[in-house]
């Protein structure tokens, strides 16, 4: 079950954003930190200005499209060009075939949000870190919007956040995500 109950997708990049694991940090500090930020951190338009100092060209994005909570395949996601420093041939597929990569190859050395996810796993159950890695929903755009790059067929849904943890859900093998859906206005 997702925490995010409305779409509002400058409150959920703003708290991904301060919600990201740092070195060697525990599942139960991250947990509470969560619970602190979350009642920190702008909504609505509040959060959209707070982000448009930050990235106006996402804002943006974000203010000419219509959102919506939903439920996709990890394999209909594709992951942001380059993300976390993985080569870019790796992340022209869909999530799972990124996922498919790492654990074929392992890590390039440079990486290190994703390993961090990863690290997780020796502290607590998997089925636990699963529920912390879907405590806030993906957002997804269309990939052709999202990226310069052609729409992949059978995946057209691009991850504008939280790659690295869509990447672990599938080392984890969860086949399912919330996302929150960003559809360009008519």
């Amino acid at each position: 079950m997702t925490f995010l109950t409305s779409p509002d997708p400058a409150y959920l990049m703003l708290l991904a954003n301060a919600l990201k694991p740092q070195k060697g940090e525990s599942l139960a500090r991250l947990r509470t930190r969560a619970a602190a930020t979350a009642a920190t951190v702008s909504r609505g338009e509040e959060a959209l200005a707070k982000l448009e100092s930050q990235d106006a060209t996402r804002v943006a994005l974000y203010r000419a499209c219509d959102w919506r909570l939903g439920r996709l395949a990890l394999h209909e996601l594709r992951p942001w060009p380059g993300m976390d420093e993985l080569p870019l041939s790796w992340c022209e597929g869909s999530i799972d075939e990124t996922a498919a990569l790492v654990r074929a190859h392992g890590l390039p050395p440079a990486q290190s949000r994703l390993k961090r996810l990863l690290a997780l796993r020796g502290q607590v159950e998997t089925q636990e870190l699963v529920a912390w890695l879907c405590y806030l929903p993906l957002p997804v755009l269309p990939d052709e919007l999202l990226h310069a790059r052609p729409s992949l067929e059978g995946s057209p849904w691009g991850l504008d956040d939280g790659c690295a943890r869509a990447v672990a859900l599938s080392l984890l093998g969860v086949e399912f995500v919330d996302v929150l859906m960003g559809c360009p206005k008519s």
